[in-house]
């Protein structure tokens, strides 16, 4: 399957459409509409925790571009919780699976897709796919 990275990414063109227990998102652009929303993280350090992966990002772009679709969501779905984490820095933590297992510490970019919103008995989370 191959994704296309919108060059100039704004929330709005974002559609958001509940099919339980998910809700379904496309990215629109002029002449068509994309499966989820994928994007390029920049800048990355990869951290193993005990129960999955931490994606540290270091580039600021990259974490303005995820708050401002954190933000986006938290104003429109219930009881969202956001992509982005933060302790001392800003990260994506992604749960330990066959795929998130091959991730390896010297990778400095990522492509994701978030790909729908799970809804759950107390919140809402982001499904991610990591591209290869």
């Amino acid at each position: 399957m191959g994704y296309v990275i919108p060059h100039n990414f704004t929330v709005e063109n974002i559609q958001i459409h509940k099919n339980n227990p998910y809700y379904i998102i496309r990215y629109d652009l002029q002449y068509i509409q994309l499966s989820g929303i994928t994007l390029c993280l920049k800048e990355i350090q990869v951290k193993q925790t005990a129960t999955g992966y931490n994606l540290y990002i270091h580039n600021s772009e990259t974490i303005q571009l995820i708050q401002s679709i954190d933000d986006y969501f938290v104003k429109t779905i219930p009881d969202y919780r956001p992509i982005l984490q933060k302790d001392h820095h800003y990260y994506i933590f992604l749960k330990q699976n066959k795929y998130t297992s091959l991730l390896q510490p010297t990778y400095k970019t990522f492509h994701i897709n978030i790909v729908k919103l799970k809804i759950g008995a107390s919140y809402t989370h982001p499904i991610v796919y990591i591209i290869e």
